[in-house]
């Protein structure tokens, strides 16, 4: 059974996005490294975007001096050919462990992964006895 990604909260005029906005929303939901690919591929517009076949990483498999840094930022080669996205890392933007009482989660730990997203409410408690357990 094939496991679905979490829903994105995306803008309701999203498909109107191009340029720097559409790179700050791939930014915002991706990460660095995938903006920046998307500037070097020159997908734009989410309409651009959309019209990838299938997935984007064939274009990893070849040597692409242009994308050599990325490359080595997004991907993990094994020894058999094999490319992999790794998930980017933003752990690091988070400075210390915060509670946040109107959504009852708490923030700064760094969130599991599933299929490269952090699993939103991992942390969510009903009290801070629970959490200490």
């Amino acid at each position: 059974m094939f496991k679905s990604f979490p829903p994105l909260d995306l803008p309701d005029d999203v498909l109107s996005f191009e340029g720097e906005k559409f790179f700050e929303l791939i930014q915002q939901k991706c990460g660095q490294v995938f903006k920046e690919l998307m500037e070097i591929l020159s997908i734009n517009t989410v309409y651009k975007l959309l019209l990838v076949e299938d997935d984007i990483l064939p274009v990893f498999q070849k040597k692409y001096r242009e994308l050599v840094k990325v490359t080595q930022r997004a991907c993990l080669h094994l020894d058999d050919g094999t490319i992999m996205l790794k998930p980017e890392d933003s752990t690091a933007l988070v400075k210390k462990v915060s509670y946040n009482a109107a959504t009852n989660t708490f923030g700064g730990f760094a969130t599991p992964l599933e299929y490269g997203i952090p699993i939103s409410g991992y942390f969510k408690t009903d009290s801070f006895d629970e959490l200490k357990e």
